[in-house]
């Protein structure tokens, strides 16, 4: 039996988030979609809430090797949007070492708006494999807070640095006229983290 709604346009993982100001002066959600193994959720905001919130999640609390997701941010001018999690991100041991479970973030911040982007750290399971972008572009008046950090492992299990690989990148650019426009770098960390035992 063929399913009676409508197939999605969205590839696995891909997710999408619109933040924008509402006509009273508080912040909400102008689009919000994903698609598994991403979960988003944004509970209502109370009267006075400024800030929309939104938590970042995978189903089963983590991601298996092979996961690739893909989620863009847009934050429009004076709008205020917090990113969140509801516990580590956990990446669960890879079959083999070039079988690579991504994260991909492209953040876009125009004037007068701000992100914060606050998760639980990225646990990486004995034996995985990962690789994390971020990307952030914001006008000059935007406004941004990230927090990216990784736990050794299950610590509890015995767990030390005992994945194979772990990469993250976080590029932060200015760009003059918001999305899309020519950019210039203001920040490019990257750092991998090979097998340490």
């Amino acid at each position: 039996m063929e399913s009676p709604f409508p197939k999605s346009s969205s590839a696995a993982g891909e997710g999408h988030i619109i933040a924008q100001l509402l006509p009273n002066g508080l912040s909400g959600l102008e689009g919000m979609a994903y698609q598994y193994p991403l979960k988003l959720i944004s509970p209502s905001p109370a009267a006075d809430q400024k800030c929309v919130l939104v938590f970042l999640l995978s189903y089963g609390g983590g991601l298996v090797g092979g996961d690739s997701v893909n989620l863009s941010i847009r934050v429009r001018a004076q709008a205020k949007l917090g990113i969140v999690t509801q516990g580590h991100t956990k990446i669960f041991k890879s079959p083999s070492p070039d079988i690579i479970t991504r994260q991909t973030l492209n953040v876009h911040i125009d004037d007068d708006a701000g992100l914060c982007l606050l998760p639980d750290p990225v646990q990486p399971f004995e034996g995985s494999v990962y690789e994390q972008t971020q990307i952030f572009t914001a006008a000059p008046r935007a406004s941004l807070c990230l927090l990216d950090w990784v736990t050794q492992g299950r610590t509890a299990r015995g767990e030390d640095w005992g994945f194979v690989k772990w990469t993250g990148r976080n590029e932060v650019w200015s760009s003059p006229e918001g999305a899309g426009a020519d950019a210039k770098e203001l920040m490019v960390y990257l750092h991998t983290l090979p097998y340490l035992n």
